[in-house]
């Protein structure tokens, strides 16, 4: 799918990261006052995400995790460009 990187980044940053990240900010943004339960249970059955355990929304035992994070470094680069309005860099698809 192509918004699957938006949940590999997740993996790749760690989880625990993510599930700070959601509690400071999710009660800003969310209409609820909780952060996500399903998210914040994840660190605590040790599913850190690529660079703790290897598991988090993916399995990561048996990829290049140094080449993911590069992929999703460019990725990232490139929607950053869009969003700023600096569009002459590769299209999305050649990433």
């Amino acid at each position: 799918d192509e918004c699957d990187w938006v949940i590999e980044q997740k993996d790749l940053s760690g989880l625990v990261t993510h599930a700070a990240s959601q509690r400071g900010i999710v009660p800003h943004l969310h209409h609820g006052a909780e952060p996500i339960k399903f998210v914040q249970d994840m660190p605590k059955k040790g599913k850190l995400g690529a660079a703790g355990s290897g598991q988090g929304f993916y399995d990561w035992s048996k990829s290049d995790v140094a080449e993911k994070r590069r992929q999703a470094s460019l990725l990232t680069e490139a929607v950053l460009k869009i969003t700023r309005g600096n569009v002459d860099g590769p299209p999305l698809s050649k990433l």
